[in-house]
């Protein structure tokens, strides 16, 4: 198996003396991007997309990891019953359908990578010193 490294997106934007130009915040946006369009086009959904789960190598190649909550679509984006269907992802990244119960599709991953891209903007963590039910109150009245 390929050694992807140690750093995550999350340690990258932790990191004040790193610079997040406009440059390198298209380029690691494009690499997710491109794993995400590669699940989807195989009908999986990751379902946790958030900056801790993307390495990033030294000279700044990512990689999507930790596919613990992910799920696998039918052809026709039913869903299909898996093992980690009563859990969730982190509720700062997870989008309102799945709090209202829904079946998830690939438009949650979309929700949680416009998240992470807002992320690499502000440099700020979303929902920042909330309780988790505040958080989740406040993605499902987004939705009603």
């Amino acid at each position: 198996m390929e050694y992807a490294g140690s750093q995550s997106l999350q340690h990258l934007l932790d990191d004040s003396s790193q610079t997040m130009n406009a440059s390198l915040i298209t380029n690691i946006c494009s690499q997710i991007s491109s794993a995400i369009k590669f699940c989807h086009n195989n009908s999986v959904v990751h379902l946790d997309l958030k900056p801790s789960n993307i390495i990033i190598s030294p000279n700044f190649i990512c990689k999507l990891v930790d596919f613990g909550c992910s799920q696998k679509l039918s052809d026709d984006n039913n869903h299909i019953v898996t093992v980690c269907d009563l859990g969730f992802g982190t509720p700062a990244y997870t989008a309102p359908e799945i709090f209202e119960g829904l079946f998830p599709t690939e438009k949650c991953d979309i929700y949680s990578f416009g998240i992470m891209m807002w992320q690499l903007v502000t440099r700020q963590s979303p929902y920042a010193n909330m309780a988790i039910d505040t958080i989740i109150y406040r993605v499902r009245l987004s939705f009603i």
